[in-house]
């Protein structure tokens, strides 16, 4: 057979085999680097949201802070120090932090009842 004769599609050699029959060794260490890559990458960012915690005001040793949290108090705290370089008296009457604990509870139930209205039946 020539390299410009056709193929018939129902010829032995053009048969495409199937994923069940692929070779496991070859694409097991593929996915392996691949699963492998991506747990690496989210250790990375829970580091990150740890570190980024620990440079937190309100930061409760006792509580662990979701990671929609840290980022809402990351908010919260620079616009704070925001307002400290622009106003020499923001310490005397300071308000950034006071409603962040009931925020964050309130935040808390609601994702809640979202999850609850997901998994009820129709």
């Amino acid at each position: 057979m020539s390299k410009f004769d056709r193929i018939s599609p129902f010829a032995p050699e053009a048969r495409v085999p199937l994923q069940s029959e692929l070779d496991e060794a070859n694409f097991g260490t593929a996915v392996w680097k691949r699963n492998e890559r991506e747990r690496f990458r989210v250790r990375c960012v829970n580091d990150g949201y740890e570190r980024l915690r620990e440079h937190l005001p309100l930061s409760d040793g006792n509580r662990r802070i979701s990671k929609v949290d840290t980022l809402r108090l990351a908010i919260r705290y620079i616009k704070h120090l925001e307002a400290i370089l622009n106003s020499s008296d923001h310490w005397s009457h300071c308000e950034c932090f006071d409603s962040f604990q009931t925020e964050s509870e309130q935040n808390a139930e609601r994702m809640r009842q979202i999850g609850r209205k997901r998994r009820s039946p129709i």
